[in-house]
């Protein structure tokens, strides 16, 4: 009966944590939803602002009759340029504030199902805005007839936008990874301060001292040393020094010498 009961047990045990993961992996899908419904939302913004700045550009330049000129076409590319690279950057700072944990991850992801559509809309509109858009038929279909201007204005600003994206994600990576703490191996392999005489402190009891900040301290050394931190190691060795006088009824170290002399003590 015992058997039977802790068998049953272990199998409750084991579908509650196999829903566990369950509800864990769900919860941790549904905030990488929440995020990139959060960033689309940011795109589809930039592009609605992209659109209607272009506009008012080229109502503003066609009032001077400097439509046809080469001002219309620097500044349909430069609006293009910033609205998509101000995207880009919105996208990227959302994902570093909602999860900086797995923000490397989720940029990649974000660049390839995000702003890579993106790019392509504001390539379009800027191509429908100087006048190098696909023409279309009367059915919506693309008609393909192939134009020299046109197709070099498409490749110049399609290099130009791919390298604004590619720039944003680099310089978001190279952030999130200067802000990540720098991973150690271990240098030592045995402590600083032995085991044992951590235990003899505690086993220690005095009303008169306490020790438990000397214990942390002692403890503190011995993980720095195991990873070569050299200077913590040395901050922490001062400030473990500063518990020995008062031990023996001193205010300095040099008390401590003085009233002991050369010779050698525990």
């Amino acid at each position: 009966m015992a058997h039977d009961r802790h068998m049953e047990s272990a199998g409750r045990r084991r579908i509650q944590a196999r829903r566990s993961g369950h509800a864990w992996g769900a919860t941790m899908l549904d905030r990488k939803q929440l995020i990139f419904r959060a960033a689309q939302r940011l795109v589809d913004e930039a592009l609605t602002k992209c659109r209607e700045q272009i506009q008012t550009s080229r109502r503003q330049l066609a009032s001077q009759g400097l439509l046809q000129s080469g001002s219309a076409l620097i500044s349909a590319k430069e609006t293009a340029e910033t609205s998509f690279r101000e995207a880009c950057i919105s996208v990227m700072d959302k994902i570093q504030r909602e999860d900086r944990e797995n923000a490397l991850d989720l940029a990649g992801e974000a660049s390839q199902k995000i702003l890579t559509p993106l790019r392509q809309q504001v390539l379009h509109v800027y191509l429908d805005a100087v006048g190098a858009g696909r023409p279309r038929s009367t059915s919506g279909v693309f008609v393909p007839p192939f134009d020299p201007k046109r197709h070099q204005t498409e490749q110049d600003m399609t290099k130009s936008l791919a390298s604004i994206q590619e720039n944003v994600i680099e310089e978001f990576q190279l952030a999130v990874t200067r802000q990540m703490p720098p991973s150690r191996e271990r240098v030592h392999h045995s402590s600083y301060v032995d085991r044992q005489r951590i235990e003899e402190l505690r086993s220690i009891t005095s009303i008169e001292h306490d020790f438990s900040r000397l214990i942390a301290l002692c403890e503190e050394l011995n993980i720095v040393w195991l990873y070569g931190a050299n200077h913590a190691v040395a901050m922490l060795m001062r400030s473990v020094l500063d518990h020995v006088p008062p031990v023996f009824g001193c205010a300095t170290f040099k008390e401590v010498a003085n009233n002991y002399g050369s010779k050698s003590f525990k």
